[in-house]
């Protein structure tokens, strides 16, 4: 569902389609590439490491509603990461001024993609298929992450997209009412399940505008997706050691091959992708990458 994200930065409007060299950054190459999906030009700026792996994992980072890929590059930050596993990361962008730079759900009007006809799940079959044949990675270690809205595409992806993604990282958001019942996973995945308890958008307890299922009822239900047996496994999460509070982590990790599930409640954060003390960054890049 639409909810707030930084504000939008550019992304190289005046360079030719195609490829583009974007410059190095922590010893690899971002380049920005184009490719023709739904009639439509779409661009992604894509990291590549350094050095050449036959196994390349990559991560595809999703903005929030108004943002652009440039804007999940700053605030992901994993290129280090990429650079030490071998893996490339991408950032894609939502469709610009007829979309408002929203990802399309798949639900009638959930989205101002989805009222403009806007087919993003079609571009991320498109978009994986570009990586495999330009960017060698490997089909089977394709992850995906998002913010906010890009967190709803991310979770979206992951439960409805034919399992063409090994994981999911959700940070700050949560499936909406009328996003869940086009949720059938034909496998079981990695799936990590990030936010505030007191977002003001995306609430922990569900509900909001948009009628979000709860934290725990969505790791509960891809807890059932995965196969998941067992009960889920409670740690709490310290800013120092021995202080209260910080994060709470609930784990299902008993799974189909393949497949587990992380909750993590960020004790009296807003609407936020988090840093520091509990980094997402550092989190997606050790369950997904390492």
């Amino acid at each position: 569902m639409i909810v707030a994200s930084a504000a939008a930065l550019g992304v190289c409007a005046s360079c030719a389609l195609g490829t583009t060299d974007l410059g190095t950054n922590n010893a690899g190459t971002f380049q920005l590439d184009s490719l023709v999906s739904g009639g439509i030009t779409r661009t992604f700026s894509v990291f590549i490491p350094s050095h050449q792996s036959t196994t390349r994992a990559a991560l595809i980072g999703f903005h929030g509603a108004g943002g652009t890929g440039a804007d999940m590059r700053m605030l992901m930050g994993i290129e280090r990461a990429g650079e030490v596993t071998g893996s490339v990361i991408v950032y894609p962008d939502a469709v610009g001024s007829s979309a408002g730079h929203t990802w399309a759900l798949g639900c009638t009007n959930c989205t101002t993609a989805d009222a403009a006809g806007i087919d993003d799940y079609a571009f991320m079959t498109d978009l994986i298929k570009r990586l495999v044949q330009k960017y060698s990675i490997d089909a089977t270690k394709v992850y995906v992450a998002g913010f906010s809205l890009g967190g709803s595409f991310a979770h979206d992806i992951a439960c409805r997209a034919g399992g063409i993604v090994a994981g999911a990282a959700v940070v700050g958001s949560m499936p909406s009412a009328d996003e869940l019942p086009q949720c059938h996973p034909t496998r079981a995945i990695k799936v990590i399940l990030v936010l505030g308890d007191a977002d003001p958008n995306v609430p922990w307890l569900g509900g909001g505008d948009f009628h979000y299922a709860s934290a725990e009822q969505t790791a509960q239900t891809w807890a059932g997706w995965n196969g998941c047996t067992g009960a889920p496994e409670l740690a709490i999460l310290d800013p120092v050691s021995g202080a209260p509070g910080g994060a709470q982590r609930t784990s299902y990790s008993t799974c189909a091959a393949g497949g587990s599930v992380r909750l993590y409640r960020l004790i009296n954060a807003g609407h936020t992708w988090p840093i520091g003390f509990f980094s997402a960054s550092d989190l997606i890049t050790q369950y997904f990458l390492e």
